[in-house]
């Protein structure tokens, strides 16, 4: 008897144990801090966002320290046949807030969708999907380089898919946060013989 409660505990420890190291979708990344939640603002319905960052050295994955990049529109689309193109007009925009963060609250779960994001003068989309082939990756972009739109979305009832996000970068070389320059010096060459 007393080995059968024994046993009873043991397994019930280990239930315990299991259901306390449960995975979930959110993939933890020590660079980059995101604290959200998965719920939608309300049952019935779906919500649909995340991050538009600068990615300083063109990677297409978020890291420490690639800020959030504010004032960017991004515009929600409709793809009621699965195609990864917009069916007819904006269904509905937003802009990124100072973090660099959007969200489209109370969208309809029974609709497919499509993301377009607006790049700014002198700045393009980094590669997407660079960190590994799943769409559902918080830490890198979603945003195909060649069109400024997302693949397909497909969202669920009293869900936030918080992974959509989108990396812009400067047009030109990486200069690690230096700004680019040209030039030498110019002399007035009065023999003309080109040395100085």
């Amino acid at each position: 008897m007393k080995k059968l409660f024994l046993l009873a505990i043991l397994l019930f420890s280990i239930s315990i144990f299991a259901s306390s190291c449960s995975t979930s979708e959110k993939k933890i990344n020590n660079d980059v801090e995101d604290n959200i939640s998965t719920a939608a603002s309300t049952d019935n319905f779906a919500d649909l966002g995340n991050k538009v960052w600068i990615d300083t050295n063109k990677d297409g994955i978020k890291q420490r320290p690639e800020s959030g990049f504010s004032g960017i529109v991004i515009n929600l689309y409709k793809d009621t046949n699965k195609d990864g193109k917009p069916d007819g007009k904006i269904f509905k925009t937003d802009t990124t807030d100072k973090g660099g963060y959007y969200r489209f609250n109370a969208i309809d779960p029974d609709i497919n969708y499509v993301l377009e994001v607006i790049a700014p003068d002198g700045y393009e989309f980094s590669a997407n999907n660079s960190e590994s082939n799943s769409v559902k990756n918080d830490f890198d972009s979603d945003i195909i380089p060649a069109t400024g739109f997302s693949k397909t979305i497909d969202v669920k009832k009293g869900r936030y898919f918080y992974w959509y996000d989108a990396a812009l970068h400067a047009i030109g070389p990486i200069t690690n946060g230096d700004p680019a320059r040209v030039g030498d010096k110019i002399w007035l060459d009065s023999n003309k013989d080109g040395i100085k």
